[in-house]
C-alpha cells in the first residue's frame, strides 16, 4: 500500500462517519489510553500527519487540542471529501513517529464536525471466510439477540490480492476509500440491521481489515452482509469496488427463553 514517508514510522486508520454532504469537517479526540502514540509522537505534534484514505495526500488539518502531558489532544480536519451517504464510512490515516519532523499542519476553517474514531484493538472473531456468494456450509458466527451489535471482519489485503488475480488492471497499492454495510434476507434490504460505524484495524502483521457492524436480526434467520467497499489508486483519481460478502445465521439458543 501507498506511504507517505518512511520517516513516519508509524500509521493508523481512523473511520470518519458521514453526514450525508460530500465535504466535511472532522474532529478526531486521540484517547489518553493510547499508549503507543503518546509514547512515541514528537512534544510538539509535528510529526502528527493526517493524509487522506489513498495514503499519500496530506489532508487540511490542525492541532486544535495538544497538551502531551496531560495527554489531551484533538485533531481537526478541514473539507475532508467523502461519498455523500450518512450510511458510507470513510478510512482516513493518522501518521506519527518522526522525531526529525517539519511540521505539516495548516489552518482551516473549521465549522460543524462530524468525529473521526480510532480503534484501538485488532480484528476479532467472528473472522468471517470472504466469498463472492454466501455459502451455505458456513457455520452459525452469531449469537445475538434483537439488541445486540457484532462486527464482522473482511481481510482487505486479501481481498486485493485475489483481485490482483482475477483482473489484470487491479494495483497492489489499491487504498481503501469507504465502504457501506448492507444486510439482505431473501433478496430484501433490512436496513434496521446496519447504520452502525464500522472499524478500520491493522493486525500484527501490518494487514487492514474492516469491521461491518451489523446490528440486530431474528432469530432462526439467515441474512447477507454485503459490503460495498470503495477503493482508489493514488495518485489517480480512478476507483474500483470490492463486494465481499458473508452469510449471517442467526442461532441465539437463550432467545424466548
Amino acid at each position: 500500500m501507498a506511504y507517505l514517508d518512511s520517516a513516519l514510522r508509524f500509521r493508523h486508520p481512523v473511520t470518519v462517519r458521514g453526514d450525508g454532504t460530500a465535504n466535511i469537517d472532522v474532529s478526531i479526540t486521540i484517547p489518553q489510553d493510547w499508549d503507543h502514540f503518546w509514547d512515541n509522537v514528537r512534544a510538539d505534534g509535528f510529526d502528527v500527519v493526517l493524509t487522506a484514505a489513498d495514503g499519500v495526500t496530506v489532508l487540511d488539518f490542525q492541532r486544535a487540542t495538544w497538551t502531551p502531558a496531560s495527554r489531551d489532544g484533538v485533531l481537526e480536519v478541514g473539507g475532508l471529501s467523502v461519498a455523500a451517504d450518512a450510511d458510507t464510512d470513510s478510512c482516513i490515516w493518522l501518521y506519527y513517529g518522526d522525531p526529525s519532523a517539519a511540521d505539516r499542519a495548516g489552518t482551516p476553517t473549521i465549522g460543524s464536525t462530524e468525529p473521526g474514531v480510532p480503534y484501538l484493538g485488532l480484528p476479532t472473531a467472528p473472522l468471517v471466510p470472504v466469498t463472492r456468494r454466501p455459502r451455505g456450509s458456513l457455520s452459525d458466527i452469531v449469537d445475538k439477540s434483537t439488541d445486540e451489535v457484532i462486527y464482522v471482519w473482511f481481510s482487505v489485503d486479501r481481498l486485493l490480492e485475489t483481485r490482483l488475480k482475477a483482473d489484470n488492471s487491479s494495483l497492489r497499492w489499491e487504498e481503501v476509500r469507504d465502504v457501506k454495510p448492507q444486510v439482505f434476507e431473501d433478496g430484501e434490504a433490512r436496513p434496521t440491521m446496519t447504520g452502525i460505524t464500522s472499524k478500520f484495524a491493522i493486525d500484527s502483521q501490518g494487514r487492514l481489515w474492516i469491521g461491518a457492524g451489523v446490528q440486530g436480526g431474528v432469530s432462526d434467520h439467515d441474512f447477507t452482509l454485503s459490503a460495498v467497499i470503495g477503493t482508489s489508486i493514488p495518485p489517480n483519481s480512478n476507483h474500483r469496488i470490492l463486494n465481499p460478502r458473508a452469510l449471517l445465521r442467526v442461532r441465539d439458543l437463550t432467545e424466548g427463553s
